[in-house]
């Protein structure tokens, strides 16, 4: 049972990574200490803090991020 999960998981499509998303795992990356100016990045993109760390939360839940 165990190897038919572990197949259905290889087969699942990897997520594509939207430009926001894109724009976050670059900030990341390039972050000093790892930590990105989450405030300058949503004012950058126009959008809310709150929506960037959304958006972070969730690009953690599915592996995007680590």
């Amino acid at each position: 049972m165990a190897k038919s999960k572990e197949s259905a998981v290889e087969k699942a499509p990897k997520i594509k990574a939207t430009k926001l998303e894109q724009i976050i795992l670059d900030a990341i990356k390039t972050a000093k200490l790892g930590l990105p100016d989450w405030n300058a990045l949503a004012k950058q993109e126009h959008v809310t803090r709150d929506y960037i760390e959304a958006r972070v939360d969730w690009m953690r839940r599915v592996g995007m991020i680590k």
